[in-house]
């Protein structure tokens, strides 16, 4: 009897939500109860009386004032019992009685609605009623003068691993601020942190708001579920604002420093845009990233081994670091490469001077390219050589690289081509 009577309340919610009538009014400041103790819910006696010793309470260490300044009222007798239900997990008796007090069944003050309609939220949620759910969130975080207008941001976050993204679970996230997202910057909930970033990026994304996009996928972290998308889409966003970015980034590299001869180390790349793409700048590694021990020398070559650029990274850190953090580069004069396979790029490793980048992995490409091979030449030639010879393993010794600046097509906006070695099976699980 009581699923018929749950499954009815859902469906009613649902009838009530596409009408809109079950968002709160602004609820009226009257007292703060509390509602986490089984005891403090007392029945209503006279309006406007007040309890002495109460306060805010929050499911989730937060305040029943959430985004604006209204509190809630003494309860109801009826109210007080759904919260008890509740708080002891009886959610599907709890989803019932909240629902009562949320369709203004029992009298209790529209601060006290507002609580029962985000307890009923997460009611259903345990229930694993995630589409109710997220309708009731969805409109709490409509309203920011909601009490419990924060708070949901954490359940949105779970709602997003539950349901599939036409849930447009991304466009309520949007209407959260920075400030409120770093709430949960802390080393015990990083993992939401970097998931809400991504999630806000992909509304500011949406929005066309491409830097305040790429800003937030630069939070998400390379040990985030997220980082590939963030990736994919910070990329996209390069191509939007016609950026350059680095031709490739990774992490963890294991320093590679034991060069007897003069060796050109890099790597081959393909040109799949049809509009091709511009070479804005060449790039050298620098492990560490605090700065070369010596100037060394790039090249960039098409396939039949034709010098098409070069140009020197010196010394030191005046030459500024990529935004991957890893190569510093040096500005050349625009080249476009048409759309084609086997361009390399290489610079000069010098013996007993600074290392390339070996058995990298998560390996991010950027829009409009695709990565080849690794390349070598030991010639021990003072000058970068087309390197001819495919290097050891899946990433060889990357020494030189590129900055590019994909360049839009007419109809399909340059795609980020996205290579993660190996970690891309581990990140799967997030689609």
């Amino acid at each position: 009897m009581l699923r018929r009577r749950l499954v009815g309340a859902l469906l009613v919610v649902a009838t009530a939500v596409g009408g809109n009538t079950l968002s709160p009014r602004h609820a009226r400041a009257q007292e703060v109860i509390d509602l986490d103790e089984d005891e403090g819910a007392k029945p209503k006696k006279k309006a406007g009386g007040k309890k002495k010793g109460a306060v805010d309470i929050d499911l989730d260490e937060g305040s029943d004032k959430g985004g604006g300044t209204a509190a809630a009222g003494q309860m109801t007798e009826e109210a007080a019992a759904a919260k008890r239900l509740f708080d002891k997990d009886r959610y599907a008796e709890a989803a019932v009685a909240l629902y009562r007090v949320v369709a203004g069944q029992t009298g209790d003050d529209p601060g006290n609605q507002q609580l029962a309609q985000y307890y009923l939220a997460v009611s259903l949620y345990k229930l694993k009623f995630y589409q109710a759910s997220y309708a009731l969130f969805s409109l709490i975080s409509m309203q920011k003068t909601h009490l419990k207008f924060r708070e949901t941001l954490l359940w949105l976050a779970k709602l997003a691993t539950q349901l599939p993204e036409p849930a447009d679970i991304i466009e309520r996230v949007g209407k959260y601020s920075d400030e409120e997202v770093a709430r949960f910057n802390s080393p015990q909930q990083k993992e939401l942190y970097w998931q809400l970033n991504y999630m806000l990026g992909r509304y500011k994304y949406r929005n066309r708001q491409y830097e305040d996009a790429v800003r937030l996928f630069q939070k998400v972290d390379a040990d985030s579920a997220y980082y590939i998308q963030a990736q994919f889409f910070s990329g996209i966003s390069y191509v939007q604002l016609r950026k350059s970015v680095p031709a490739i980034k990774f992490s963890p590299p294991t320093f590679y420093s034991g060069f007897n001869t003069f060796t050109t180390c890099g790597y081959s790349f393909n040109v799949n845009s049809p509009a091709g793409v511009s070479i804005t700048h060449l790039s050298m590694f620098d492990a560490g990233s605090n700065g070369l021990a010596l100037a060394h020398a790039v090249g960039l070559w098409n396939s039949a081994g034709t010098l098409l650029a070069s140009a020197t990274v010196p010394i030191g850190t005046s030459a500024a670091l990529d935004a991957s953090g890893q190569f510093r580069f040096v500005d050349i004069p625009d080249i476009t490469l048409p759309q084609g396979t086997g361009y390399a790029v290489g610079g000069l490793m010098i013996p007993g001077s600074d290392g390339s980048a070996s058995e990298w992995t998560n390996l991010i490409v950027a829009p409009g390219i695709t990565y080849g091979q690794p390349r070598f030449l030991d010639n021990n030639i003072s000058t970068p050589t087309f390197p001819s010879s495919v290097g050891f393993g899946t990433s060889g010794y990357v020494g030189g690289s590129f900055l590019v600046a994909p360049i839009p097509e007419p109809m399909n906006v340059a795609m980020a081509a996205i290579v993660a070695v190996p970690m891309l099976c581990r990140r799967s699980r997030v689609g």
